[in-house]
């Protein structure tokens, strides 16, 4: 009986080990993507005029579309848009932020404590790229 118990422990242990290593190799690959998109307000990416669009995408953010915030709450625009599309995502157009009021008041003014901001645009693919 005893034997059996160590054997389940020791099962246990190295299923949390190979979990862990998981875990750690898809965030490594989510940073890895996301590190290279390029985000821009606008249509244009310099150096990439051919792209294809994925798709939209919404995410969490402090109030800068662009930024690579980390933000606690969910996703950041890179991450949705990573987890949306995937590694073919080379950049995000038109991303802007948009303020959600949490009070469900009519109207809370951007920037008041009372909301938080949220990040959308279109994932694209470049396709010109080599």
């Amino acid at each position: 009986m005893k034997k059996l118990i160590v054997l389940m422990m020791l099962a246990a242990v190295a299923g949390c080990g190979q979990a862990e290593t998981a875990i750690r190799n898809r965030d490594a690959k989510l940073e890895a993507a996301t590190a290279k998109m390029i985000v821009t307000t606008g249509s244009d990416i310099p150096g990439h005029a051919q792209y294809v669009q994925l798709g939209k995408v919404r995410g969490h953010c402090l109030n800068d579309p662009a930024a690579n915030d980390v933000v606690t709450n969910g996703d950041n625009l890179r991450e949705a848009a990573y987890r949306a599309y995937g590694a073919q995502v080379d950049g995000i157009i038109n991303a802007v932020a948009i303020h959600i009021n949490d009070d469900y008041s009519p109207v809370a003014p951007p920037g008041s404590s009372s909301g938080h901001y949220e990040c959308e645009g279109t994932a694209v693919h470049f396709a010109d790229a080599s």
